[in-house]
C-alpha cells in the first residue's frame, strides 16, 4: 500500500512519525470543484481553505463548530473534507487543523485554495 510505503520511508529518513494523507487526482479535483464557496463571487478566494480528513467522521458535532467560529467565518462539512472561509485569515481562526482532528478524532491536513489548486495542476501535469 502506498501510504504505508511513504510513511515507512519518512520514518526511515527523518526518524519520526508523521500522518500521511493521499488523495487521488480525481478525488482532489472533485473536492475543489464541489467547494460550495466558489459559487459565491463575493467571497475572496484568498481566504478559502480545505481541511482534508483521513476518514469520514463517525459523528459531527456542529454545535461545537458553531460555538468556536467567529461571526464572519463559514464552513461546510462534506464527507471527508471541511470547506472553510476565514475572511480574517486562517491564522486567527479557532477552526484549525488541530480543532477538527480533535473534534472528529481523525488525522487531517489543511491547505488553502491556491495550494490546493496548484497541487491539482501539478498532479494533472504529471499524469499527462
Amino acid at each position: 500500500m502506498k501510504v504505508d510505503y511513504i510513511h515507512d520511508k519518512i520514518v526511515e529518513s527523518l526518524s519520526f512519525e508523521v500522518p500521511i494523507l493521499i488523495l487521488t487526482i480525481e478525488k482532489l479535483k472533485n473536492i475543489i470543484e464541489n467547494n460550495p464557496f466558489l459559487k459565491d463571487f463575493s467571497i475572496d478566494k484568498e481566504f478559502l481553505h480545505y481541511t482534508f480528513l483521513a476518514n469520514k467522521p463517525e459523528e459531527i458535532n456542529t454545535e461545537k463548530v458553531e460555538n468556536s467560529k467567529t461571526e464572519d467565518e463559514q464552513y461546510f462539512i462534506a464527507d471527508d473534507v471541511v470547506y472553510l472561509y476565514c475572511p480574517s485569515g486562517y491564522g486567527k481562526t479557532k477552526l484549525t487543523n488541530n480543532f477538527f482532528e480533535n473534534l472528529f478524532n481523525v488525522s487531517a491536513t489543511t491547505r488553502n485554495q491556491n495550494t490546493s489548486t496548484a497541487l491539482l495542476q501539478l498532479a494533472l501535469m504529471r499524469e499527462n
